[in-house]
């Protein structure tokens, strides 16, 4: 796991040195709106959607608050996004019924997400800019969940899981150098097997979903 880290570290490290490189060699004429940095909150329904597991279960899905900062590198007509986002609990997700998840009575779910994304770069007249693209994004996952048995008990989980996916914005101008930006992102990402959650079964077979929708709003300042 240190090995994995490391690695991770060192390429998000060249990530943002060939940034720094292409920044700093960027002719004047680019340098409008080029490098920017920004912060946005945003919501996710059905965190952990259980029932990738078995369609056929009922829940009353997690819906969780985000929160993050974002990285935006424009080099028209191509542009770089790099993102950090936190998960916030708005309501745990129950299991309404039985089938195959007999054993699991409600769950929470929160996750920090690492998102890389590129694509390209359209302006809008004069106000603001469309952009859409794909990348990848690496989820921590953390939470708890119930497990009904003889004495019930709360398992506690700490998984992580890669997603690939897709990005759609639009940025619009309040300011000098200040924009409003509004994002849909999709990622489809499933954890390993993490805890045994049919009585009937006598391995791990439960996994975290993190596919889903991300809705963001935000504001982002552009350093050049």
């Amino acid at each position: 796991m240190k090995k994995k880290n490391n690695r991770r570290i060192m390429l998000i490290k060249k990530i943002l040195l060939v940034i720094f490189i292409i920044t700093y060699h960027a002719p004047p004429s680019m340098c409008a709106e080029l490098f920017g940095v920004g912060v946005h909150i945003g919501a996710q329904h059905d965190v952990g959607n259980p029932t990738s597991y078995d369609p056929s279960i009922q829940v009353d899905p997690q819906n969780s608050l985000l929160m993050g900062l974002s990285s935006k590198l424009n080099l028209s007509p191509l542009f770089f996004r790099f993102g950090i986002d936190n998960t916030i609990l708005i309501n745990k997700g129950k299991v309404l019924d039985d089938n195959d998840l007999e054993e699991i009575e409600y769950y929470k779910i929160n996750y920090t997400a690492s998102s890389l994304f590129f694509g390209l770069l359209f302006p809008v007249r004069r106000i603001g800019k469309f952009y859409m693209g794909g990348g990848s994004t690496y989820f921590i996952g953390r939470g708890k969940i119930k497990i009904i048995t003889d004495t019930s008990s709360t398992e506690k989980i700490d998984t992580s899981a890669i997603g690939f996916g897709f990005i759609t914005g639009i940025e619009l101008n309040l300011a000098s150098s200040i924009w409003f930006y509004c994002e849909w992102e999709y990622m489809d990402g499933k954890s390993k097997a993490i805890l045994n959650a049919d009585g009937t079964d006598n391995w791990k077979n439960f996994y975290l979903d993190f596919t889903g929708n991300r809705i963001l709003l935000g504001i982002i300042y552009y350093l050049l």
